[in-house]
């Protein structure tokens, strides 16, 4: 079995941080905390507007706030890759 691998990239500005290869790029929205998937071979919204929600729950939910930063390259046995963390 060959897998494909592609080269992982990463951008982020202060409204956006997105993750891609020449496959796939998933975009986070800083200002709202939702992700959409946009398939890049055809250039296709596989999801949008995507969330989730980790914390106190409840009633009354914590503000939102987004940031987001690069955390370390990687190099695995695949290919070389970017990592993206958001919170």
């Amino acid at each position: 079995m060959k897998i494909q691998t592609s080269n992982v990239e990463l951008e982020i500005s202060e409204t956006t941080a997105t993750i891609q290869n020449a496959y796939v790029a998933v975009v986070f929205n800083l200002a709202t905390g939702d992700y959409s998937g946009i398939d890049r071979t055809d250039n296709c919204v596989r999801f949008r507007n995507a969330w989730s929600r980790v914390g106190e729950g409840g009633w009354q939910e914590p503000t939102l706030t987004c940031e987001a930063m690069h955390q370390k390259n990687v190099n695995g046995a695949w290919d070389k890759g970017e990592t993206l963390r958001v919170w």
